[in-house]
Protein backbone atom coordinates (compact mmCIF):
# COMPACT_ATOMS: atom_id res chain seq x y z
CA UNK A 1 0.00 0.00 0.00
CA UNK A 2 1.23 3.63 -1.05
CA UNK A 3 0.66 6.47 1.58
CA UNK A 4 0.34 9.81 0.77
CA UNK A 5 1.34 11.84 3.96
CA UNK A 6 0.27 15.16 3.07
CA UNK A 7 -3.40 13.86 1.62
CA UNK A 8 -6.43 15.46 3.09
CA UNK A 9 -8.31 11.49 3.17
CA UNK A 10 -8.13 8.93 5.98
CA UNK A 11 -9.59 5.43 6.45
CA UNK A 12 -10.85 5.38 10.09
CA UNK A 13 -12.70 2.50 12.38
CA UNK A 14 -15.91 4.00 13.61
CA UNK A 15 -17.55 1.22 15.77
CA UNK A 16 -17.47 -1.49 14.08
CA UNK A 17 -17.35 0.21 10.60
CA UNK A 18 -14.84 1.55 8.77
CA UNK A 19 -15.15 5.47 7.08
CA UNK A 20 -13.81 7.46 4.75
CA UNK A 21 -12.53 11.17 5.55
CA UNK A 22 -11.82 14.26 4.25
CA UNK A 23 -9.89 16.22 6.58
CA UNK A 24 -12.82 15.52 9.77
CA UNK A 25 -15.80 14.87 7.41
CA UNK A 26 -17.24 11.72 6.90
CA UNK A 27 -17.66 11.02 3.60
CA UNK A 28 -18.58 7.72 3.08
CA UNK A 29 -18.32 4.23 4.65
CA UNK A 30 -15.60 1.45 3.41
CA UNK A 31 -16.75 -2.02 2.47
CA UNK A 32 -14.57 -5.11 2.34
CA UNK A 33 -15.31 -8.18 -0.38
CA UNK A 34 -15.88 -10.98 1.32
CA UNK A 35 -13.03 -13.67 0.69
CA UNK A 36 -14.67 -15.74 -2.04
CA UNK A 37 -15.96 -19.18 -0.50
CA UNK A 38 -13.70 -21.02 -3.53
CA UNK A 39 -10.46 -19.28 -2.32
CA UNK A 40 -10.64 -21.94 0.20
CA UNK A 41 -11.19 -25.16 -1.80
CA UNK A 42 -9.36 -27.19 -4.09
CA UNK A 43 -9.57 -29.07 -7.49
CA UNK A 44 -9.93 -33.25 -7.29
CA UNK A 45 -6.53 -33.73 -7.76
CA UNK A 46 -5.61 -31.42 -4.22
CA UNK A 47 -4.61 -27.97 -6.12
CA UNK A 48 -6.06 -25.24 -4.15
CA UNK A 49 -8.30 -23.50 -6.77
CA UNK A 50 -5.70 -19.72 -6.08
CA UNK A 51 -2.66 -21.93 -7.43
CA UNK A 52 -4.31 -22.13 -10.90
CA UNK A 53 -4.20 -18.62 -12.04
CA UNK A 54 -7.77 -17.66 -10.54
CA UNK A 55 -8.78 -14.25 -8.24
CA UNK A 56 -11.80 -12.33 -8.42
CA UNK A 57 -12.69 -9.06 -7.92
CA UNK A 58 -16.48 -7.96 -6.75
CA UNK A 59 -18.22 -10.30 -9.22
CA UNK A 60 -15.82 -10.81 -11.50
CA UNK A 61 -13.72 -13.42 -12.22
CA UNK A 62 -10.04 -12.87 -13.06
CA UNK A 63 -8.92 -15.91 -14.89
CA UNK A 64 -5.06 -16.00 -15.87
CA UNK A 65 -4.39 -18.90 -17.38
CA UNK A 66 -0.82 -18.44 -18.38
CA UNK A 67 0.83 -15.64 -16.36
CA UNK A 68 3.99 -13.82 -18.12
CA UNK A 69 4.63 -11.50 -20.79
CA UNK A 70 6.97 -12.08 -23.28
CA UNK A 71 7.66 -8.47 -23.73
CA UNK A 72 9.91 -9.33 -20.67
CA UNK A 73 12.15 -11.74 -22.38
CA UNK A 74 13.27 -9.95 -25.87
CA UNK A 75 15.77 -7.19 -25.45
CA UNK A 76 16.30 -3.58 -26.51
CA UNK A 77 19.19 -2.17 -26.68
CA UNK A 78 18.41 1.44 -25.70
CA UNK A 79 16.34 -0.35 -22.87
CA UNK A 80 16.59 -3.26 -21.42
CA UNK A 81 13.30 -5.26 -22.57
CA UNK A 82 9.97 -4.37 -24.10
CA UNK A 83 7.88 -4.76 -21.48
CA UNK A 84 5.50 -1.54 -21.24
CA UNK A 85 7.15 0.95 -18.67
CA UNK A 86 4.55 1.13 -16.71
CA UNK A 87 4.64 -2.31 -16.17
CA UNK A 88 5.87 -4.91 -13.38
CA UNK A 89 3.31 -8.06 -14.33
CA UNK A 90 6.64 -10.04 -15.11
CA UNK A 91 8.44 -12.62 -17.71
CA UNK A 92 6.99 -16.02 -17.88
CA UNK A 93 8.42 -18.32 -15.55
CA UNK A 94 8.60 -21.89 -16.21
CA UNK A 95 9.06 -22.83 -11.88
CA UNK A 96 5.33 -22.26 -11.87
CA UNK A 97 4.30 -26.28 -12.42
CA UNK A 98 0.17 -25.64 -11.44
CA UNK A 99 -0.24 -23.47 -14.23
CA UNK A 100 2.68 -24.31 -16.99
CA UNK A 101 4.39 -21.78 -19.52
CA UNK A 102 4.27 -23.37 -22.84
CA UNK A 103 5.33 -21.92 -25.96
CA UNK A 104 2.06 -21.34 -27.88
CA UNK A 105 -0.70 -23.95 -26.53
CA UNK A 106 -1.37 -25.37 -22.78
CA UNK A 107 -1.48 -28.96 -22.18
CA UNK A 108 -4.82 -30.40 -22.17
CA UNK A 109 -4.46 -32.22 -18.93
CA UNK A 110 -3.77 -28.36 -16.91
CA UNK A 111 -6.73 -27.20 -19.43
CA UNK A 112 -9.27 -29.16 -17.56
CA UNK A 113 -7.83 -28.51 -14.42
CA UNK A 114 -8.58 -25.24 -15.25
CA UNK A 115 -11.82 -25.24 -16.45
CA UNK A 116 -12.39 -27.69 -12.90
CA UNK A 117 -11.64 -24.56 -11.11
CA UNK A 118 -13.66 -22.24 -13.12
CA UNK A 119 -16.48 -24.16 -12.79
CA UNK A 120 -16.40 -24.30 -9.02
CA UNK A 121 -15.82 -20.19 -8.77
CA UNK A 122 -18.31 -19.59 -11.08
CA UNK A 123 -21.28 -19.73 -8.87
CA UNK A 124 -20.19 -17.00 -7.21
CA UNK A 125 -19.51 -14.68 -10.17
CA UNK A 126 -21.38 -13.15 -12.84
CA UNK A 127 -18.76 -12.54 -15.56
CA UNK A 128 -15.62 -13.74 -16.71
CA UNK A 129 -12.19 -11.67 -17.93
CA UNK A 130 -10.11 -14.12 -19.43
CA UNK A 131 -5.89 -13.60 -19.82
CA UNK A 132 -3.51 -15.75 -20.83
CA UNK A 133 -0.19 -13.69 -21.79
CA UNK A 134 1.13 -11.33 -24.18
CA UNK A 135 3.38 -13.14 -26.95
CA UNK A 136 5.59 -11.92 -29.42
CA UNK A 137 3.86 -14.02 -32.31
CA UNK A 138 0.18 -12.08 -32.19
CA UNK A 139 -0.84 -15.54 -34.27
CA UNK A 140 0.59 -17.83 -31.70
CA UNK A 141 -1.48 -15.87 -29.01
CA UNK A 142 -4.51 -15.94 -30.64
CA UNK A 143 -3.64 -19.66 -30.65
CA UNK A 144 -3.87 -19.84 -27.03
CA UNK A 145 -7.03 -17.65 -26.36
CA UNK A 146 -8.73 -19.35 -28.29
CA UNK A 147 -7.83 -22.62 -26.65
CA UNK A 148 -8.45 -21.50 -23.33
CA UNK A 149 -11.45 -19.68 -24.25
CA UNK A 150 -13.05 -22.93 -25.90
CA UNK A 151 -12.25 -24.61 -22.78
CA UNK A 152 -13.67 -22.43 -20.16
CA UNK A 153 -16.67 -21.71 -21.90
CA UNK A 154 -17.98 -25.05 -21.66
CA UNK A 155 -17.02 -25.02 -17.96
CA UNK A 156 -20.07 -22.44 -17.21
CA UNK A 157 -23.30 -22.17 -17.93
CA UNK A 158 -24.82 -18.66 -20.09
CA UNK A 159 -25.54 -16.71 -16.95
CA UNK A 160 -21.48 -15.76 -17.10
CA UNK A 161 -20.65 -13.64 -19.51
CA UNK A 162 -16.46 -14.05 -20.91
CA UNK A 163 -14.72 -11.03 -21.71
CA UNK A 164 -11.05 -11.76 -23.68
CA UNK A 165 -8.15 -9.48 -22.43
CA UNK A 166 -5.35 -10.21 -24.95
CA UNK A 167 -3.40 -7.90 -27.43
CA UNK A 168 -5.14 -6.55 -30.53
CA UNK A 169 -5.99 -10.18 -32.41
CA UNK A 170 -6.52 -10.26 -36.01
CA UNK A 171 -10.31 -10.51 -37.31
CA UNK A 172 -10.57 -14.15 -38.01
CA UNK A 173 -9.33 -14.73 -34.61
CA UNK A 174 -11.80 -12.83 -32.53
CA UNK A 175 -14.42 -14.39 -34.82
CA UNK A 176 -13.20 -17.96 -33.08
CA UNK A 177 -13.19 -16.65 -29.57
CA UNK A 178 -17.09 -15.81 -30.28
CA UNK A 179 -17.69 -19.00 -31.69
CA UNK A 180 -16.31 -20.06 -28.00
CA UNK A 181 -18.25 -18.29 -26.06
CA UNK A 182 -17.01 -14.81 -25.72
CA UNK A 183 -19.11 -12.05 -25.75
CA UNK A 184 -16.20 -8.83 -25.51
CA UNK A 185 -13.07 -8.33 -25.86
CA UNK A 186 -10.70 -5.41 -24.04
CA UNK A 187 -7.35 -4.83 -26.31
CA UNK A 188 -5.48 -2.47 -24.08
CA UNK A 189 -3.74 0.00 -26.07
CA UNK A 190 -2.84 2.23 -22.64
CA UNK A 191 -1.33 5.21 -24.66
CA UNK A 192 -3.34 7.29 -27.29
CA UNK A 193 -0.26 9.43 -28.24
CA UNK A 194 0.93 8.46 -31.30
CA UNK A 195 4.58 9.55 -30.20
CA UNK A 196 4.67 8.18 -26.39
CA UNK A 197 2.71 4.87 -27.43
CA UNK A 198 6.17 3.95 -28.98
CA UNK A 199 8.01 5.21 -26.00
CA UNK A 200 5.88 3.75 -23.62
CA UNK A 201 4.77 0.63 -24.83
CA UNK A 202 7.72 -0.27 -27.05
CA UNK A 203 6.77 -4.47 -27.13
CA UNK A 204 3.21 -3.81 -28.86
CA UNK A 205 4.91 -1.11 -31.06
CA UNK A 206 7.37 -3.48 -32.23
CA UNK A 207 5.13 -6.67 -32.55
CA UNK A 208 1.94 -5.67 -33.04
CA UNK A 209 2.24 -1.90 -33.91
CA UNK A 210 -0.57 1.18 -33.62
CA UNK A 211 -2.14 0.82 -36.73
CA UNK A 212 -2.37 -3.07 -36.37
CA UNK A 213 -3.67 -2.73 -32.81
CA UNK A 214 -6.66 -0.11 -33.67
CA UNK A 215 -7.35 -2.64 -36.20
CA UNK A 216 -8.10 -5.35 -34.31
CA UNK A 217 -10.23 -2.73 -32.36
CA UNK A 218 -12.67 -1.68 -35.09
CA UNK A 219 -12.49 -5.02 -37.09
CA UNK A 220 -13.55 -6.68 -33.52
CA UNK A 221 -16.75 -4.30 -33.37
CA UNK A 222 -17.77 -6.13 -36.36
CA UNK A 223 -17.66 -9.28 -35.28
CA UNK A 224 -18.73 -8.42 -30.98
CA UNK A 225 -20.92 -5.36 -31.46
CA UNK A 226 -21.15 -1.79 -31.06
CA UNK A 227 -20.44 -1.10 -27.16
CA UNK A 228 -18.76 -4.62 -26.79
CA UNK A 229 -14.73 -4.06 -27.50
CA UNK A 230 -13.28 -2.28 -25.32
CA UNK A 231 -9.48 -0.50 -24.17
CA UNK A 232 -7.94 -0.03 -21.46
CA UNK A 233 -5.75 3.63 -21.07
CA UNK A 234 -3.30 3.99 -17.88
CA UNK A 235 -4.02 7.80 -17.05
CA UNK A 236 -1.48 10.04 -15.69
CA UNK A 237 1.60 8.40 -16.91
CA UNK A 238 1.83 11.05 -19.77
CA UNK A 239 1.95 14.04 -16.81
CA UNK A 240 4.87 12.11 -15.18
CA UNK A 241 8.58 12.02 -15.83
CA UNK A 242 11.06 11.88 -18.33
CA UNK A 243 7.05 12.37 -20.50
CA UNK A 244 6.12 15.52 -18.89
CA UNK A 245 3.27 16.43 -20.84
CA UNK A 246 1.35 18.96 -19.20
CA UNK A 247 -1.99 18.35 -17.49
CA UNK A 248 -4.48 19.55 -20.25
CA UNK A 249 -2.12 18.48 -23.20
CA UNK A 250 -2.31 14.98 -21.55
CA UNK A 251 -6.52 15.42 -21.29
CA UNK A 252 -6.63 16.93 -24.90
CA UNK A 253 -4.65 13.47 -26.10
CA UNK A 254 -6.95 10.49 -23.85
CA UNK A 255 -10.19 13.03 -24.98
CA UNK A 256 -9.17 12.84 -28.58
CA UNK A 257 -8.70 9.18 -29.02
CA UNK A 258 -11.35 8.31 -26.60
CA UNK A 259 -13.48 10.08 -28.87
CA UNK A 260 -12.38 8.53 -31.96
CA UNK A 261 -12.84 4.81 -30.70
CA UNK A 262 -16.49 5.33 -29.67
CA UNK A 263 -16.92 6.92 -33.38
CA UNK A 264 -16.17 3.16 -34.07
CA UNK A 265 -18.27 1.69 -31.31
CA UNK A 266 -15.02 1.50 -29.03
CA UNK A 267 -15.06 2.34 -25.18
CA UNK A 268 -11.93 3.07 -23.69
CA UNK A 269 -11.21 2.18 -19.58
CA UNK A 270 -9.39 4.93 -17.84
CA UNK A 271 -7.48 3.12 -15.11
CA UNK A 272 -5.18 5.17 -12.45
CA UNK A 273 -1.93 5.09 -13.07
CA UNK A 274 0.12 4.52 -9.90
CA UNK A 275 3.64 5.82 -9.63
CA UNK A 276 6.21 2.51 -8.66
CA UNK A 277 8.48 5.40 -6.57
CA UNK A 278 6.79 5.82 -3.05
CA UNK A 279 8.64 9.17 -3.31
CA UNK A 280 7.47 10.38 -7.10
CA UNK A 281 3.84 8.60 -5.76
CA UNK A 282 3.74 11.19 -2.83
CA UNK A 283 5.04 14.30 -4.59
CA UNK A 284 2.56 13.60 -7.56
CA UNK A 285 -0.80 11.90 -6.64
CA UNK A 286 -2.75 15.22 -5.84
CA UNK A 287 -1.98 16.27 -9.82
CA UNK A 288 -2.93 12.61 -10.58
CA UNK A 289 -5.82 12.44 -8.89
CA UNK A 290 -7.36 15.76 -10.17
CA UNK A 291 -6.19 14.76 -13.83
CA UNK A 292 -8.38 11.37 -13.21
CA UNK A 293 -11.34 13.30 -12.18
CA UNK A 294 -11.33 15.49 -14.90
CA UNK A 295 -10.74 13.00 -17.32
CA UNK A 296 -13.47 10.55 -15.91
CA UNK A 297 -15.73 13.27 -16.18
CA UNK A 298 -15.00 14.24 -19.57
CA UNK A 299 -15.09 11.09 -20.75
CA UNK A 300 -18.52 10.29 -19.28
CA UNK A 301 -19.84 13.58 -21.17
CA UNK A 302 -18.76 12.10 -24.44
CA UNK A 303 -19.95 8.28 -23.93
CA UNK A 304 -23.54 10.55 -23.62
CA UNK A 305 -22.98 12.19 -26.61
CA UNK A 306 -22.11 8.52 -28.09
CA UNK A 307 -24.83 6.87 -26.25
CA UNK A 308 -22.51 4.22 -25.05
CA UNK A 309 -22.23 3.25 -21.64
CA UNK A 310 -19.61 0.56 -19.99
CA UNK A 311 -21.15 -2.91 -20.52
CA UNK A 312 -22.55 -3.73 -17.36
CA UNK A 313 -22.56 -7.61 -18.18
CA UNK A 314 -18.75 -7.70 -18.54
CA UNK A 315 -17.55 -5.03 -16.03
CA UNK A 316 -19.65 -3.36 -13.61
CA UNK A 317 -19.74 -0.94 -10.64
CA UNK A 318 -18.90 -3.97 -8.63
CA UNK A 319 -15.95 -5.75 -9.94
CA UNK A 320 -14.08 -2.45 -11.54
CA UNK A 321 -11.17 -1.07 -9.85
CA UNK A 322 -8.92 2.09 -10.16
CA UNK A 323 -11.86 3.16 -12.67
CA UNK A 324 -14.41 5.77 -12.08
CA UNK A 325 -16.46 4.77 -15.53
CA UNK A 326 -18.73 2.56 -14.08
CA UNK A 327 -19.45 4.83 -11.06
CA UNK A 328 -20.26 7.95 -13.46
CA UNK A 329 -22.22 5.66 -15.05
CA UNK A 330 -24.23 5.04 -12.01
CA UNK A 331 -24.03 7.62 -10.06
CA UNK A 332 -23.98 10.43 -12.62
Amino acid sequence: MKVNNKSPFQILRKNEDYVLYCNEEPIEKIVFQKKPDWYSRKIEDGTPIPRLGLSQHGDMLIVNASPGCEYFLHQDESSGNYRCRFCFYGAPNPKMPTLGQPETLIKEEDLLRLAEAVSIASKEINHIYLVAGSMADINQEAERYIQVASSISRAVDDRVNICCGSSALPKEASCELKKYGVGAVCFNLEIWDEELWDKICPGKSKFVGRENWIQGLTDAVDVFGRGNVMSAFVSGIEIMQPYAYSTQQALKSSLDGAEFLLQKGVISLFTLYWPRDASEFEEKSDTIRDYFLELSNEYHKLRKQYDLNIPNKFVCQDCSYMQLDCDFDCFM
